[in-house]
C-alpha cells in the first residue's frame, strides 16, 4: 500500500512519476496526480460565546454530554466560567469554594460539511483539570485527570494543580469515525478542582477547526 505525505506543500495540484522498477523485467513509470487543497481556520466556538452549565453539587444526568440532551433548566452564562482572586471570569461561581469541587457546561456548534474538516483543535486555559466530550464521545483529557478508563464523577479531584494563568494548551482531536454531524453538535466540558478549598477554578475554551477549501486545478 502506497501512502504520500501532503504536510508541508502549498496548496495546488502536484503531478510527477511513480517508477518501479522491475529489475531484468524493466521499469514502469506510473503517472501521479495529487491535490493539496487549501485550509481555512475557522473558531466554532470562543470566549464570550453563551454556554449552558451544572454545578457539581451532585451527579449531573448520565446523557448531559450528549447532543440531544435537554439542558433548558440548567443555568446560562458566557465565557469563561469559574471564580478567581488573579483573573476575571466572565461567569463567576461565588459559591464554589468550600461546596463543590467541579462543574458541567456544554456549548452547540454548527457543522455544514463534516468531511471537508483537515483538523480540529480545542483551546483550553483552565484550573486545574477538566475532561471534554463531542456528541457524547470523549475527545480531550487533561493530563490532571488521569485515565479514561476511570470515570471521573463529580467528586473527583483534579490529580495535580494547572494554573489558569499559563498560557492556552491547544489539544487536537482525532477526526475520526463520524464524530462530526451535519448541522448542531454539542461540545461538552467537565472542570475539576484540585481540591475544595482552592481559590480558583475555571475554564476558557476555544473550538479551532481547519476546513478544506477547494483550489482550482493548475492549468
Amino acid at each position: 500500500q502506497l501512502r504520500i505525505s501532503r504536510e508541508g506543500l502549498e496548496p495546488g495540484v502536484y503531478h510527477d512519476k511513480l517508477v518501479i522498477d522491475g529489475g531484468s523485467a524493466g521499469s514502469k513509470e506510473i503517472p501521479i496526480q495529487m491535490q493539496v487543497a487549501a485550509v481555512q481556520q475557522e473558531i466554532p466556538i470562543q470566549p464570550g460565546d453563551e454556554w449552558r452549565y451544572f454545578k457539581g453539587q451532585k451527579e449531573p444526568p448520565k446523557a448531559w454530554n450528549q447532543l440531544d440532551f435537554d439542558d433548558s433548566d440548567w443555568l446560562a452564562g458566557p465565557s469563561g466560567i469559574g471564580y478567581s482572586n488573579d483573573i476575571q471570569y466572565a461567569t463567576t461561581l461565588n459559591d464554589m469554594p468550600h461546596n463543590y469541587i467541579s462543574f458541567y457546561a456544554r456549548r452547540t456548534f454548527q457543522i455544514v460539511d463534516p468531511s471537508s474538516y483537515a483538523n480540529l483543535t480545542l483551546g483550553m486555559v483552565y484550573d486545574d483539570g477538566f475532561v471534554a466530550y463531542i456528541n457524547g464521545v470523549e475527545v480531550v483529557r487533561s493530563p490532571s485527570m488521569g485515565s479514561p478508563a476511570v470515570p471521573s464523577t463529580f467528586k473527583t479531584k483534579a490529580a495535580k494543580a494547572h494554573d489558569e494563568g499559563l498560557p492556552e494548551t491547544l489539544f487536537a482531536i482525532p477526526l475520526e469515525g463520524d464524530l462530526l454531524k451535519s448541522g448542531d453538535n454539542v461540545l461538552a466540558i467537565q472542570v475539576h478542582n484540585d481540591y475544595i478549598g482552592s481559590g480558583d477554578c475555571g475554564m476558557v475554551p476555544r473550538l479551532l477547526a481547519g476546513r478544506m477549501v477547494e483550489k482550482p486545478a493548475n492549468p
